[in-house]
């Protein structure tokens, strides 16, 4: 598998919108006495994040993502899909160095699924 993707931003105190992009391309590969061809998957997330005070930070977004279909033997096996999402997360600066990201995702579409992600970044 090999992925390419690129976030891009723009300030506007105390507001911040962003933009993620990638693009997965999955291999080709031998199964079960054949050549399995997964989907290949496009995803987009724009994001606002918003600066509460020095300490907190909002965040919000949705999630966009689009797998093309399985293949085996040339046969597909499974169709496009796509999949879409909310985010909601909280930034807590905790310390000089240190800061505490709590982030949750719901899916809308597609799959059933939601989670929840506990996320500690310290700079050296």
């Amino acid at each position: 598998t090999a992925r390419l993707g690129a976030h891009m931003y723009r300030a506007i105190d105390p507001v911040v919108l962003s933009l993620a992009v990638s693009q997965e391309w999955r291999l080709s590969r031998d199964f079960a006495g054949g050549t399995l061809e997964p989907g290949n998957v496009l995803t987009l997330r724009p994001q606002v994040n918003f600066a509460v005070n020095q300490r907190v930070t909002l965040s919000g977004g949705v999630s966009w993502q689009r797998r093309a279909g399985d293949r085996f033997d040339g046969a597909a096996i499974s169709v496009s899909s796509h999949q879409t999402g909310l985010s909601l997360g909280l930034g807590l600066l905790a310390g000089e160095r240190s800061t505490v990201f709590l982030d949750t995702q719901i899916s809308t579409s597609g799959d059933r699924s939601a989670n929840l992600s506990l996320e500690w970044l310290y700079r050296f």
